[in-house]
């Protein structure tokens, strides 16, 4: 049998906590790679069957640090999925982020996990003692498409999130109780731009952050009304 090389990319990728999988986000599929052997074999798990399950990209892939077996599944769909190893069985699919899931991150006890979603402004901590419960809602600006990660600190006694309007927040999650907002400890400036990337040193009191997004040109913003005269000649010609 021949192969052919795969005209669509991955849109999203995670290592099992043990290092001998690779979880690997498609739409509608989840291929399962075995690190010890290289190539094309994977196993293959589709996500969307008979009209139930997670439908659209998979778009972000977290496990479960304390019990390697949950694997936490994202979608475009707005929807995460949890499912267990062997065999990436289905356990629920929890409903309630505003937009496509961009992230997910357990903390490091195992019991909440921790989602967010473009052009939505809540990061999601779901109580996963309590299947379906939202433990708490943490605010930030985000009114973009693009991909705006947090982070947790190694203890998990912080989580820290960039914004589309340059700033950085920390929040105090030891705080968070049951259908709380939570509000900031911390905000400060970092950039110009929308800071889409944040993340915790594992060992030391420090942070990096990135910035930058798209931007598309708005031809109504044009200066010279005559450049936009002959566009519409030409196009019409």
């Amino acid at each position: 049998m021949l192969w052919a090389d795969e005209v669509i990319s991955a849109n999203s990728i995670a290592f099992s906590p043990d290092g001998n999988k690779i979880y690997s986000g498609f739409e509608k599929w989840i291929r399962v790679f075995d690190t010890s052997s290289s190539g094309r074999i994977c196993d293959l798990k589709q996500t969307y069957v008979d009209k139930t399950g997670q439908k659209g990209i998979i778009s972000c892939i977290a496990t479960n640090p304390l019990n390697p077996n949950i694997i936490a599944v994202g979608s475009y769909d707005r929807s995460i999925g949890l499912y267990e190893e062997p065999g990436l069985t289905n356990i629920c699919v929890l409903l309630g982020q505003k937009g496509g899931l961009t992230h997910l991150q357990f903390s490091s006890d195992g019991n909440r996990l921790y989602s967010g979603g473009r052009k939505d402004s809540e990061i999601l901590c779901w109580d996963l003692r309590n299947i379906g419960h939202v433990l708490s809602v943490i605010n930030r600006e985000v009114n973009t498409n693009q991909r705006i990660y947090f982070d947790l600190s190694s203890d998990s006694k912080y989580l820290v999130t960039g914004s589309d309007t340059g700033f950085v927040a920390t929040y105090d999650i030891n705080c968070e109780a049951s259908d709380e907002i939570m509000k900031p400890l911390n905000t400060f400036s970092a950039h110009k731009d929308c800071v889409n990337g944040v993340s915790f040193h594992p060992t030391l009191p420090l942070l990096s952050t990135t910035s930058g997004q798209r931007r598309f040109a708005d031809i109504s913003d044009s200066e010279d009304e005559h450049d936009l005269s002959l566009v519409n000649t030409q196009q019409e010609n």
